[in-house]
């Protein structure tokens, strides 16, 4: 496996996890928190070939 297919694997496992604490966040900001998450692991997931870097910084 390359680290390419690593990274890749490792954000779209994330992306579920975060998927799954939004599902079960005791509160509204709780799941809008893992959601913003869940969709930045997706981007990084899609952009794992490219030179451009994602951010993880989160909006409040």
């Amino acid at each position: 496996m390359t680290d390419a297919e690593r990274h890749q694997l490792y954000y779209e496992r994330r992306e579920e996890q975060e998927r799954h604490l939004a599902t079960h966040a005791g509160s509204p900001e709780g799941r809008i928190v893992h959601l913003e998450l869940a969709d930045r692991y997706a981007a990084l997931a899609q952009d794992r070939g490219s030179d451009r870097r994602s951010r993880l910084t989160i909006r409040v």
